[in-house]
């Protein structure tokens, strides 16, 4: 179905006059529905967002006598989506790629974030859908599966979180919804428990301390960057000895999220790192981490402490230009886009934090204790730092894509 085609359908059913001609589709819409989640073929995001929002509108957008029940009806919907078409394309399709074997459940997940909010299901299919969507997202973060980490797909996870954040009333912003027309939210101490346990089975925090062990257990492949904050953007020596140094361990996340397949097996796709899959670890890592600092300041009472953050090290996997200029081997390439891969995962990480610092930054300033201004002096030159280590990983991805596109054209 085209994004143009959706978009009509759904100015029809905007509109009143048309709306009871397109309801007598509602059984055909929802049928290409399931037919798309099955189909196993990679998912626009558009597509998805606009085919749901046409669904929403076809069971939930009328509240007349002879709509009553939709709600219902929708639900067994979203359970099929999430849970039985998901078990039935994982028998079918075990070499399908993630991206692909998890669309029925990513449209599912998309259903999920309307109707966790929604004034016309009653609560308890409200309490179910919440449940519903923390069993996914726990369920593809738990840690060991045979024997090989089992990791949250990026696409997957950022529609999950999303329909938690909703269900919060947290808007992807960071505002708070007050629509009157929305059910009440769920308190958001529900959400937090759950992010912090995604966070914590990514493994992807760790403290300064094991950043040897971590590299000791790749075999050298990995490699810890930004070790040492320069010395003008330093805290002061009494405020360096309190602060817990920290990393940012992203090369294993990396690998365990893509494998052991190649990130590219030709010139052409190279400028795949452009796409849809990098697209969604920026916008998986920044909004986990950033809703996960959030909810945790608020926790902390105001005791959070960003010092560490602002300085942790990279684990990134090993990169050498000069190496993947002169190679002649794919898998140098490979190797080098699994680099820029977690460069942008650290983007993401870093800008997360960047944005609680300076938040934290500006509610001290803006108050008239004098504590809490040189807590603000102190913090300012770490966001600094901070800021140019996201534009420092810019440049480091633009380097290594050259350098991979002069390998490529050698070959």
């Amino acid at each position: 179905v085209s994004a143009s085609s959706l978009r009509l359908l759904l100015a029809f059913l905007k509109a009143n006059d048309h709306r009871d001609h397109v309801l007598q589709y509602r059984r055909a819409i929802t049928d290409r529905l399931v037919s798309y989640s099955s189909s196993g073929i990679a998912a626009d995001p558009t597509s998805i967002h606009l085919l749901c929002q046409v669904v929403e509108s076809l069971f939930l957008g009328s509240t007349t006598s002879q709509e009553e029940g939709r709600g219902g009806e929708l639900i067994v919907l979203v359970h099929r989506l999430l849970f039985s078409m998901q078990e039935s394309l994982q028998r079918h399709r075990a070499d399908t790629d993630s991206g692909c074997q998890h669309v029925s459940q990513r449209i599912g997940l998309s259903l999920c974030r309307s109707l966790v909010r929604s004034h016309v299901v009653p609560k308890a299919d409200r309490n179910q859908v919440w449940s519903w969507t923390v069993r996914i997202l726990l369920s593809h973060s738990s840690g060991m599966t045979g024997g090989n980490p089992c990791v949250l797909p990026p696409e997957l996870g950022l529609t999950g979180l999303l329909v938690l954040m909703n269900g919060c009333g947290i808007a992807p912003s960071g505002a708070v919804s007050t629509d009157a027309n929305l059910a009440a939210p769920f308190p958001t101490s529900e959400v937090y428990g759950t992010i912090k346990t995604i966070v914590a089975r990514m493994d992807v925090v760790q403290l300064d301390t094991k950043v040897s062990r971590i590299i000791q257990k790749s075999k050298s492949e990995h490699e810890c960057f930004y070790t040492r904050v320069p010395s003008h953007f330093s805290p002061t020596n009494d405020a360096a000895s309190k602060t817990r140094r920290m990393a940012f361990s992203i090369a294993p996340y990396i690998d365990s999220t893509f494998g052991s397949c190649a990130l590219v097996s030709s010139s052409s796709a190279i400028h795949s790192v452009s796409g849809p899959n990098v697209v969604s670890i920026y916008r998986w890592c920044t909004t986990l981490f950033d809703v996960y600092l959030r909810l945790g300041r608020e926790a902390s009472g105001g005791r959070w402490c960003p010092d560490g953050w602002l300085t942790a090290s990279l684990i990134l996997q090993h990169c050498a230009v000069h190496d993947i200029a002169r190679a002649t081997a794919s898998s140098q390439a490979s190797s080098a886009l699994r680099h820029v891969h977690g460069c942008i995962a650290a983007i993401g990480i870093c800008t997360a934090v960047l944005k609680n610092a300076y938040e934290l930054y500006s509610a001290l300033v803006s108050t008239d204790d004098s504590e809490a201004i040189k807590k603000a002096d102190r913090l300012f030159p770490l966001i600094q730092y901070q800021l140019l280590l996201v534009y420092d990983l810019r440049r480091r991805c633009t380097v290594v894509l050259s350098a991979i596109s002069g390998e490529s054209k050698s070959t």
